[in-house]
């Protein structure tokens, strides 16, 4: 049982039955520790140590070890760490000749499995940056999901590049997401600046929505000399208006906010 308890503690407090058995457990001490109240069900062959409380991690790695799936779109984004995204609903994916559709959670079926990109986050197996920004496309706006592609560039996960690769192997008709991040790429360009946090973008689909000329992003201004003397996060040039933003990432501190103005 040490073994057990040792993998339980690496997963959340959970065990599959497969696990168990190949630990050396026997079906009667399942059984029995079941009928005591030590374990608990937390799935289809998924067992949850009693002594661990039950939180958002240990749900989603319990539906990956019920389905044999992986946690995927906005969970893979909370996952990955990207802007907006803590703790959502549980959504999994698995191949689409998967069993039966489980209830508590949302299932996604694929038929390109063998490109997810499976890997570990927090413990839990999860879909690539990559596809989990294309996933997203799915079942978010093409606006949400240049929200979380610039996240995960600004933490260095991707590449524009990669994105463009990703959809590439991915493209085929009636493949959701797809289209959306085709647009996302057709608007965007390398050598556009990057915002430093989500809240330019935000604002920039505001006053967008509101009827005002798109503004550009991270726009240095430069004194006669040519020195840089600020970077600014809207701008309208050939206005020479300019509109900085008290992000919460970025200037919510004395020395940036007295710098700043």
């Amino acid at each position: 049982m040490r073994d057990v308890h040792q993998q339980m503690a690496a997963q959340y407090g959970l065990i599959t039955r497969a696990q168990a058995l190949e630990a050396g457990v026997t079906r009667h001490m399942i059984d029995t520790r079941l009928a005591k109240g030590e374990w608990l069900s937390a799935g289809r062959a998924v067992y949850r140590h009693a002594a661990t409380p039950t939180s958002w991690p240990s749900a989603l790695l319990a539906a990956c070890l019920a389905t044999g799936g992986v946690a995927s779109h906005r969970c893979a984004a909370a996952l990955w760490g990207l802007d907006r995204w803590s703790t959502p609903a549980i959504e999994i994916t698995v191949p689409n000749a998967s069993g039966r559709r489980p209830k508590g959670y949302r299932l996604h079926r694929t038929t390109q499995w063998d490109r997810i990109g499976r890997c570990l986050r927090r413990g839990i197996p999860c879909t690539g940056i990559e596809r989990t920004i294309l996933d997203l496309g799915a079942v978010t706006s093409v606006r949400t999901m240049e929200l979380a592609a610039e996240s995960a560039l600004r933490d260095n996960l991707l590449a524009w590049d990669d994105l463009r690769v990703c959809l590439i192997r991915h493209s085929r008709r009636g493949r959701n997401g797809c289209g959306r991040l085709r647009r996302l790429l057709e608007q965007r360009h390398d050598d556009d600046p990057l915002p430093l946090s989500s809240w330019s973008t935000l604002v920039k689909y505001i006053l967008v929505d509101a009827g005002l000329p798109c503004p550009e992003l991270e726009y240095p201004i430069h004194g006669p000399d040519g020195a840089l003397i600020a970077q600014v996060d809207l701008a309208w040039p050939a206005l020479r208006v300019a509109l900085e933003l008290d992000s919460v990432r970025w200037h919510l501190n004395r020395a940036s906010f007295e710098r700043d103005r």
